[in-house]
């Protein structure tokens, strides 16, 4: 697969309300990397659905998967808790 297949699965799993476990985001992050896709892990966003710690995939911010509190990882930018004007 690609990097669309890759994305689409993504989708699916946000869709089924998936919440990532550490492992799992390392691994979402990794691969994501190795096929060139931006990734960013963005803070709870409050007043919208992801008022949850999450990974931000894709070019515009296509997937938003939940992870669990505090989570960090050192290759991945952080996002911001207001959306840009």
């Amino acid at each position: 697969y690609g990097p669309g297949g890759f994305v689409s699965w993504l989708k699916n799993l946000q869709r089924e309300g998936k919440k990532l476990t550490k492992a799992e985001a390392d691994a979402v992050i990794e691969e994501s990397k190795r096929l060139g896709i931006e990734v960013r892990l963005d803070p709870p966003h409050p007043g919208t659905g992801w008022n949850v710690p999450h990974l931000n995939v894709g070019k515009n911010g296509q997937v938003h998967l939940e992870v669990p509190s505090g989570y960090s990882h050192p290759t991945v930018p952080l996002g911001s808790a207001v959306k840009p004007k």
